[in-house]
């Protein structure tokens, strides 16, 4: 999916036309903007009137609101985020001197249908220059995904047998995603050097491996691709969850499946939710319902099945603590819900850089409480112990995510920690060959700025 500041317009001013990006004139104070509104506008869809309740009471499983999964999906489509920055981009497109149309080459349905709406407001003619064949993909995409990750959440388990009773409670069981699994190093590519010093402090049966989730990263994932994972064995080094979670441990979640049309019709038949998709006056339920429905078809069904599915292992395990790393997410959540039905605490590994935009670590102080309508909802799963690299992240989450500060514990960052201690043994001899290296005048202070790059941001 283009983003819609790497969409690219014609400009026609009365002479030849201009082509250019749409980020070229956003600006990087809307597209701030844009970020910090979306968040807002998402955090706010809880409180909308689904029926008789609100959203965040509406949908639930085994007591626990679906809602903590549906707002992730609308983070993670990005829908709200390109309404906003869209809005931004045209109207100071359209500004003085107003073009007389504006065409454009290249860009997802979100610049299409605002484009088209900005352009309309402000007497602009408006050219979908696009074609059709992308639009046919994705309505024809959207319809098959659902079916598609619940038949092969069975199939997988095919392929996997189910693991025996287990002979010895373990200690500690680390829930890691198996794309990201290194066999070779036997660790993992984001908490590997914990893991591995867990591993050396326990004894073999006191220390358990689980691995979720397919067996290649998204970036990574064509269809044949899905069909490998559907067919390749995990790592010989991980529990599969799906050996801890047969068929029959997952049943129970297939009601959500079942369900699925009369949860989309009550979300599109919300006048809140139709209200709320009135975004600066501009109409966006064709975008906004499209987004809703995804969160009955496919986010509400595959995060009742993760639940079952962590429920079914920590059954099987019964450890005295589990340990997870993205474990604000849709897995993550899945599995604090069910460590939290049962007494098991759970530490959450922070694995990189938290940006303040993530909509997973922020939350409203009522988020945090339970539902004043539903008992059976103690609030957001929020890990037991979140292990962060330093006190920036806990300033965030405390201040911005509204985190209880006992939940918070800095613990360092073991990858920069090596750095150190690698800079620590350099010598003076080792200096002076780099700055040989690179030029740099004796005395001279050098800087080496690692980024990592957001390509939204």
């Amino acid at each position: 999916m283009i983003a819609p500041v790497d969409s690219r317009v014609a400009v026609s001013r009365g002479g030849p036309s201009t082509a250019l990006r749409l980020g070229s004139v956003l600006g990087p104070e809307a597209a701030e903007a844009a970020e910090r509104r979306a968040n807002v506008w998402i955090k706010r869809l809880r409180l909308a009137r689904v029926d008789a309740a609100t959203l965040r009471d509406r949908f639930t499983y085994r007591g626990d609101s679906m809602w903590w999964f549906g707002e992730l999906f609308l983070h993670k489509q990005r829908t709200i985020n390109g309404i906003y920055a869209s809005i931004a981009a045209f109207e100071a497109l359209v500004e003085s001197p107003t073009p007389a149309r504006v065409v454009l080459e290249n860009g997802g349905d979100i610049v299409a249908t605002i484009g088209a709406a900005v352009c309309a407001r402000h007497g602009v003619t408006f050219e979908d220059g696009r074609g059709r064949q992308g639009r046919v993909r994705r309505a024809l995409a959207a319809r098959l995904t659902p079916a598609r990750y619940t038949a092969g959440a069975y199939l997988k388990r095919r392929r996997v047998p189910a693991a025996s009773p287990a002979s010895h409670r373990p200690r500690v069981a680390a829930f890691v995603h198996s794309a990201f699994w290194r066999e070779a190093r036997h660790d993992d590519t984001y908490v590997g050097p914990v893991l591995q010093a867990l591993a050396a402090r326990l004894e073999s049966p006191d220390f358990a491996l689980i691995g979720v989730g397919p067996t290649s990263s998204f970036q990574r994932r064509d269809w044949r691709r899905r069909v490998g994972d559907l067919r390749e064995a995990p790592p010989a080094s991980l529990v599969p969850i799906e050996a801890l979670a047969p068929a029959d441990a997952i049943r129970a979640s297939r009601e959500i499946w079942i369900t699925r049309r009369q949860a989309r019709e009550a979300l599109l038949a919300s006048a809140d939710l139709r209200d709320a998709a009135s975004v600066d006056g501009y109409d966006a339920w064709p975008l906004v319902s499209r987004d809703l429905a995804g969160i009955a078809d496919l986010q509400m069904p595959w995060s009742a099945r993760a639940m079952d599915e962590a429920a079914a292992a920590l059954d099987h395990l019964r450890p005295d603590v589990a340990v997870t790393y993205a474990e604000a997410g849709g897995w993550g959540r899945a599995l604090t819900l069910e460590a939290r039905r049962r007494g098991v605490p759970v530490a959450g590994i922070q694995h990189g850089f938290i940006s303040r935009h993530w909509l997973n670590y922020l939350h409203e102080p009522d988020e945090i409480a339970a539902s004043a309508a539903n008992a059976a909802d103690r609030g957001c799963p929020i890990v037991d112990r979140t292990l962060l690299y330093d006190e920036f992240a806990r300033r965030h989450l405390e201040r911005d995510g509204h985190y209880p500060p006992d939940r918070l514990q800095v613990v360092g960052n073991p990858r920069l920690d090596a750095l150190v201690e690698a800079a620590r043994r350099l010598t003076a001899d080792d200096l002076a060959r780099v700055r040989a290296e690179v030029g740099a005048p004796t005395g001279a202070h050098l800087v080496l700025l690692a980024a990592k790059r957001i390509p939204e941001f």
